[in-house]
């Protein structure tokens, strides 16, 4: 019986820290992403100085 208690409790902790994990992962991938963007809006507006350059 107390071993049955003890595991209650920890799947709810468990579920909790997946909801709070998801949410730190969601917060993390859209900080990485705004990086990623400023990237690739640098990497296209090179190409096109480039192309105007080779034109």
């Amino acid at each position: 019986m107390k071993k049955t208690t003890k595991i209650i409790p920890k799947s709810i902790i468990a579920t909790k820290l997946d909801k709070t994990r998801a949410v730190f992962l969601k917060i993390i991938s859209i900080f990485f992403s705004i990086p990623n963007l400023l990237r690739f809006l640098k990497r296209v507006n090179f190409s096109s100085i480039k192309k105007r350059i080779s034109l």
